[in-house]
């Protein structure tokens, strides 16, 4: 206890050193408790600092948290995984072109004799079938009636014939076009024809229409027009639009 009255005494005798201290040099003490006002601000701007670090860097981990789902649940998703592995890059090459008709599928009727014209049965523009009379002569030679029969089957697309006027043996009639199936001609540029080969599946955009069709590129030629500075290159497919001069409006992709 002797001690302990001893350390207090002693304790208040050295604050009343420094209370006349301050007392007698009253810069010294203005000065003292300004740097510790500093010192405590600083302390606590510190402190506070490092708080909000903390609490910012808790909240981005609780933003980048993992969530762990079952095979079932990614399966509900449509999520699939698979092994990354090398592969061939699909690479499409845009073209202009210009349907035609199926060359292999026109027929010219022409008469076998020459005639005059009794009957006209078909039109332009009507669907016939193989074996279909179109029309009736009578034969300037013996007066005999004969028909004239289409010989696939397709549509009219040319009539050149009136009831009553004499048609020889070497002017068609009418021409019929299968039109199931046509032909489209490519333009490749001499830079994309290494690129352009048979076997190729090709689709075929009409940009008048908004209307696609597929096809096998069949033929590609070696050689470029003089003219156009192009290759040909003719595909065969079913296309529902119509034949004619669409230059320019049609796009082949080949891939």
């Amino acid at each position: 206890m002797t001690y302990i009255l001893r350390f207090i005494n002693s304790l208040l005798s050295m604050c009343h050193r420094v209370i006349a201290f301050f007392k007698t040099y009253p810069r010294i003490r203005k000065l003292t408790f300004i740097t510790a006002g500093l010192v405590l601000s600083v302390w606590a701007g510190f402190y506070g600092w490092h708080r909000w670090q903390g609490r910012l860097t808790s909240d981005e981990h609780e933003e980048l948290d993992f969530v762990h789902r079952s095979e079932e649940d990614l399966a509900k998703f449509g999520v699939a995984f698979s092994r990354a592995e090398p592969g061939k890059l699909a690479v499409e090459m845009k073209v202009p072109g210009e349907v035609k008709l199926n060359g292999d599928a026109v027929a010219h009727m022409i008469p076998r004799f020459t005639g005059v014209v009794r009957q006209v049965l078909k039109n332009l523009g009507d669907p016939v079938k193989k074996g279909d009379v179109l029309a009736v002569f009578e034969n300037n030679a013996n007066l005999a009636a004969f028909d004239m029969r289409s010989q696939i089957d397709g549509v009219i697309i040319e009539k050149n014939i009136t009831l009553g006027e004499v048609i020889g043996s070497t002017e068609p009639a009418y021409v019929v076009a299968d039109l199931s199936k046509v032909w489209v001609d490519l333009s490749i540029y001499p830079a994309d024809l290494p690129r352009a080969k048979a076997g190729q599946r090709v689709r075929i955009i009409d940009q008048t229409a908004s209307r696609e069709a597929e096809g096998v590129l069949a033929y590609v030629a070696p050689t470029v027009s003089d003219h156009t500075r192009t290759a040909l290159a003719r595909v065969y497919c079913q296309i529902p639009i119509c034949c004619g001069d669409r230059e320019h409006l049609l796009q082949g992709r080949l891939s």
